[in-house]
């Protein structure tokens, strides 16, 4: 068709008078004009090519094939190409945590000073394969090694996602934040005396309903296993000590254009446990090796454990509380809890990581650096953060330990982050012991961590 026009309007330029016009000229862009439209017709057939791959939409991370409606495909930003892992990765992960402490105690004991590493630990962790991930972390503490996550997660089954191995328990927004994000040097006395960490388990999870807002878990887990390499990885008893744990979180308000910079995050676990012998409980002081015992241990092996949470990231400011109960199948209970804020000094605001419901990595606006320039030295500040905490445990039930008692105490602390990946943090911790014998401990604690990971 185009080239009869072109023939049709050479034929009518002599009518016209324009005799100028070469006619070998109008011939050539004939040929012109039909090999333009061969190569659109080679282009379109491309196209459909194309569009008959498996595409995904970014938006919602939902599959499709070449059934698309153009308005969806324009709204959603367009069509972006599934890469399928074809062959296994790998990605080398450590922390170093080098802390120096200072007691100040006047009743109980008179604890020394302690400098050394509070964690040095090495992994490595990747994916093998489309459907199967993994991670494997040994930590060194003096001559003892043990294991941290060390698990395998099958993440592309129909309805969860399921991992099995060595690994933490759903309990706690606190506990479940790697202690590289931690705000304070160490988790509140009530983390420490009520949630269990890491077991040996099977674990499903995933968002509910596919909605990113909720997210669901669910486990058993080999009670009070022993994480020591040196026993093989093999936990060997057979006193029915397997536990049930599950979490539920939410976040009713997750700001999604500023990734996460302002969020309102509500949470609660249960876990049905039964321990190889007498539940006890038992914490500790929140900085140190030396630490005075407050504890209590139960009459039988079982107990239920319940636990709050909530969260909130408000730009620089951010609040986290969380309230644990324990209830004991011989009619004790016991209590715990604590509420902490943070204020960034330079704008920052803490990470938070919608998956698994936790917080994440901070990032400074500037990273810290110092070069000379032709104008002098030229510094970037990092990011400074405030931050304050109280908790409190309460373990006053009867029972047969002399220990029982109460602790409480307030956390202040001033943390530099230097970039993503390295901090300085400082802590101090006042703290009041009041034991059911009458003895009573009261202590300042200093403490000073230089912190690397990678």
């Amino acid at each position: 068709m185009k080239i009869h026009i072109v023939a049709a309007l050479a034929a009518m330029l002599p009518w016209l008078g324009i005799a100028t016009v070469n006619a070998q000229y109008v011939t050539d862009q004939g040929s012109n004009v039909q090999q333009l439209s061969q190569r659109l017709d080679r282009y379109e057939g491309e196209l459909q090519q194309l569009r008959s791959k498996v595409y995904r939409l970014p938006v919602d991370g939902v599959s499709y094939s070449n059934n698309l409606d153009a308005d969806e495909v324009e709204k959603s930003g367009g069509l972006k190409e599934i890469d399928i892992q074809k062959k296994k990765n790998h990605k080398l992960r450590g922390r170093a945590f080098f802390d120096h402490i200072m007691f100040d105690d006047n009743t109980l004991q008179d604890r020394q000073n302690e400098t050394g590493f509070d964690t040095a630990r090495i992994g490595i962790e990747g994916k093998v394969y489309e459907n199967m991930k993994y991670k494997f972390e040994v930590e060194f503490e003096g001559t003892e090694v043990d294991f941290k996550d060390v698990y395998v997660e099958i993440d592309q089954l129909p309805y969860a996602k399921v991992r099995a191995g060595h690994f933490k328990e759903p309990v706690s927004i606190e506990e479940l934040t790697s202690s590289r994000f931690d705000t304070f040097m160490e988790q509140a006395r009530s983390v420490a005396a009520f949630v269990p960490s890491r077991n040996f388990g099977i674990m499903a999870h995933d968002y509910l309903f596919e909605n990113e807002n909720v997210s669901w878990f669910i486990g058993t887990f080999r009670g009070d296993s022993d994480d020591s390499p040196s026993g093989g990885g093999t936990d060997l008893r057979d006193a029915g000590d397997w536990v049930f744990t599950s979490r539920v979180a939410a976040t009713p308000i997750y700001d999604e254009p500023s990734d996460g910079r302002y969020v309102v995050h509500v949470g609660g676990a249960f876990s049905r446990r039964r321990s190889a012998s007498l539940a006890d409980f038992s914490t500790t002081s929140e900085l140190g090796r030396q630490r005075p015992n407050v504890g209590a241990v139960a009459a039988n092996r079982s107990w239920n454990l319940y636990q709050v949470e909530a969260a909130t990231i408000w730009g620089p400011a951010s609040m986290t509380t969380e309230f644990y109960f324990v209830d004991t199948d011989d009619g004790l209970n016991y209590n715990g809890g604590f509420i902490q804020g943070s204020y960034f000094l330079t704008g920052e605001n803490r990470g938070y990581k919608r998956s698994s419901k936790t917080f994440d990595r901070v990032k400074p606006f500037e990273n810290f650096f110092s070069v000379s320039t032709a104008d002098g030295i030229c510094r970037g500040r990092g990011a400074w953060e405030l931050a304050a905490r109280y908790s409190y445990v309460d373990l006053n039930a009867g029972g047969p330990d002399p220990n029982n008692g109460y602790i409480d105490g307030v956390t202040l602390g001033i943390n530099w982050y230097l970039n993503p990946h390295s901090r300085i943090q400082f802590n101090w911790v006042q703290e009041d012991i009041l034991l059911t014998s009458g003895a009573e401990h009261h202590a300042n604690i200093y403490g000073l961590r230089w912190q690397v990971d990678w």
